[in-house]
């Protein structure tokens, strides 16, 4: 295993929770596939609960969390590092992630489904959770989470209220996805600047991260009840529970489903397009 895998296969998760070139260019934006005619009732919705504020944020995000990682890279020029990065920023490209979650959104729920959505986001205690999660979105705001990791998981009642909202909506699971596609990308990226005797092997660079799969999911997941605990520390006892039991709803569920079908399905193709623009070049 040479070093540069070893590195990928423990590089950390915080860069895809911050919220996830030219060696290698993709041959053109990615397009869902068409859908119906989108009520605007899919678009007021996505706007309502955050969506599209949080996934339009994504770029920096990302981009600010591979720059904390700079010194895992320390064999990387600052050019070729920084047109790593750039590649792996483009498979989380704002515009292309929301068309995706938008028609997976319309394909997937109802209009019974959405008007129910929409009373919620509309409703005081719907209006101060979506504000809540657009604030903790922010990358100050992740810098203050992690300074106050500590005091978060100290908080019993709330880390189990978030354990049992994790397993909900399986948002460890949905990181994870994420992580994994960063770091395919990631891999795309770097074999596009190295020389042929330098490549890393994908077999070999599968076979290491599956070492290191439960280590990065017990990260991970700890990452996620902090988050969680961070983001609604200013709601009561009550107003948790009652946002549980918001999300417990089957319409709420297809939401949240949606959400992360269409904006996996978007970076996958994006992911698809790099790979094949990278094997072009090499040819």
């Amino acid at each position: 295993m040479n070093k540069l895998t070893a590195i990928l296969c423990r590089f950390s998760v915080i860069a895809l929770l911050l919220a996830i070139g030219t060696g290698v260019q993709l041959t053109g934006p990615f397009r869902a596939e068409a859908a119906n005619p989108l009520p605007a009732s899919v678009d007021n919705l996505m706007k309502l609960s955050g969506i599209t504020e949080q996934y339009g944020d994504m770029l920096d995000d990302v981009a600010a969390g591979l720059e904390l990682q700079r010194d895992y890279f320390s064999m990387l020029s600052d050019e070729d590092f920084s047109s790593m990065a750039e590649q792996v920023v483009a498979i989380f490209q704002p515009d292309e992630i929301l068309r995706g979650i938008r028609n997976e959104i319309a394909r997937s729920l109802s209009d019974e489904d959405v008007a129910r959505l929409i009373a919620w986001y509309q409703s005081d205690i719907g209006r101060k959770i979506t504000d809540l999660e657009v604030q903790a979105s922010t990358q100050e705001s992740h810098r203050k989470m992690m300074a106050m990791k500590e005091l978060q998981l100290s908080k019993t009642q709330r880390v189990a209220f978030a354990r049992r909202f994790d397993e909900l909506l399986k948002l460890s699971h949905f990181a994870m996805e994420y992580y994994k596609i960063q770091q395919e990308a990631m891999v795309i990226a770097l074999n596009g600047l190295l020389t042929s005797d330098e490549l890393i092997d994908t077999e070999e660079y599968h076979r290491q991260v599956e070492l290191y799969e439960d280590e990065i999911r017990e990260q991970t997941e700890e990452m996620i009840t902090v988050s969680i605990v961070f983001t609604y520390r200013w709601l009561s006892d009550g107003e948790l529970e009652e946002y549980m039991q918001f999300n417990q709803q089957d319409y709420a569920l297809k939401l949240s489903q949606a959400v992360f079908r269409g904006a996996v399905s978007a970076m996958r193709r994006m992911l698809e397009q790099m790979a094949q623009a990278g094997a072009a070049t090499r040819q």
